[in-house]
């Protein structure tokens, strides 16, 4: 899945930002749970995509993603391409 979200931003010209997918994604300011993209759309649009197919999110990226849209963004947990699409076209 994570290969089609990827193939799809890139077909409508967007950036998307994939975290590495062998560990746990942190940065140096401790900020964790950091979604698997981070896409910059047109029309100054930002999607917060956690990609999910087995396993359940972290308590971390729940938190992640609960900041996410306190702060206005789209962020969503995604289990297949159909809830990709309505997540970037239902935000």
């Amino acid at each position: 899945m994570q290969d089609e979200i990827a193939a799809e931003c890139q077909r409508r010209g967007w950036i998307g930002i994939r975290s590495r997918m062998d560990r746990p994604t942190t940065y140096a300011d401790g900020i964790s749970g950091v979604c698997d993209f981070v896409i910059v759309a047109d029309g100054g649009r930002v999607f917060f995509i956690e990609a999910k197919t087995k396993s359940k999110p972290t308590s971390e990226q729940l938190a992640f993603l609960a900041w996410v849209r306190k702060l206005g963004h789209v962020g969503a947990i995604v289990r297949n391409i159909e809830e990709f699409h309505h997540a970037i076209n239902n935000p």
